[in-house]
């Protein structure tokens, strides 16, 4: 993949920002904030939906799959590695700011050991391609998933946002790819651009199933019965949302079907989940990071507490 471009630090307004919000004080508002689309965005416990088919968009990229493959133990722990990174995206959005760096410190000190060699071809990459997760093409691709995922959920499960809130997401949005050592260019300049990208890498040859990221897919689909929440068989229940959401040549790739039947249940469960979003108490559709963030916030400048709903 070429020479590895050392970790960019941190943009200097984000760092001014962070010295402003009391840097470590417990409750302080982070990286972002209560008025910041990021928390608006991520608070929405509906856009957890999309978790596995980010994660689906990434190992469709034969070096990420490999790196997968090489260092987790999705065979075991299929739904592991996407808990943790959505645990520490979380953290990085709604922690203070203490935490958030922290958070961002553990996902960039776990990146600096993902590093090899492919070990099957796929696409144009062939047997013995190195991988190094701190590359700046593969981290933007990982990040990409991750913020296009988190949009199209939102406006499929919850409500559609203005051209100007999307841009505002995906500016802050970059705030964390530099915390996460991404050169400040290799993140295109607006969403216009970033999604011109995201349909690029789609579209062109960088992506392609490998054997690894088919067995990944099985894991995330078919998880064994003691993954924690739902029983085996319930999961595929839910699939039909996961492989909805996913790009037309992505799906065809991994060899999901998508037929009348499948597109039926997708409909019915994007139906029933937009009811919810609106109708559930806030306790239950609400990410706990976001909770107890405007818990503290509220306390540390003297605003009324949340009160948690219960149904």
């Amino acid at each position: 993949m070429g020479t590895t471009l050392p970790a960019a630090p941190p943009p200097a307004e984000l760092a001014d920002e962070a010295r402003l919000r009391i840097a470590g004080r417990a409750g302080d508002r982070g990286l972002f904030g209560p008025d910041s689309m990021s928390w608006r965005i991520n608070r929405e416990a509906a856009v957890l939906v999309g978790g596995r088919r980010a994660l689906l968009m990434q190992v469709a990229h034969p070096l990420v799959a490999a790196g997968v493959a090489d260092h987790s133990r999705y065979r075991t722990e299929p739904l592991g590695r996407l808990v943790v990174t959505l645990d520490l995206m979380l953290t990085i959005v709604f922690g203070d700011t203490a935490g958030a760096l922290a958070a961002a410190s553990r996902i960039n000190r776990t990146h600096e050991r993902i590093q090899g060699r492919t070990r099957s071809a796929a696409g144009r990459w062939k047997i013995g391609a190195d991988y190094d997760a701190r590359e700046p093409r593969l981290a933007l691709w990982v990040l990409a998933t991750l913020i296009d995922t988190s949009v199209l959920v939102y406006e499929t499960l919850v409500g559609p946002l203005a051209p100007l809130e999307r841009e505002r997401y995906y500016r802050e949005s970059k705030r964390v790819g530099a915390l996460l050592g991404m050169p400040e260019d290799a993140l295109p300049a607006t969403w216009d651009a970033f999604r011109d990208e995201v349909e690029r890498f789609i579209a062109g040859d960088e992506l392609a199933i490998s054997r690894d990221a088919r067995r990944i897919a099985r894991g995330l689909l078919h998880p064994p019965a003691l993954v924690p929440l739902l029983p085996r068989r319930a999961w595929s229940l839910v699939n039909p949302i996961t492989v909805g959401l996913l790009p037309e040549r992505l799906r065809r790739g991994y060899g999901l079907r998508y037929r009348l039947p499948e597109r039926l249940a997708h409909a019915g469960l994007v139906r029933a989940l937009r009811v919810a979003v609106r109708h559930l108490p806030a306790s239950l559709t609400t990410v706990p990071h976001a909770w107890f963030a405007e818990r503290s916030v509220a306390r540390l400048e003297g605003d009324p507490v949340p009160v948690l709903a219960t149904p």
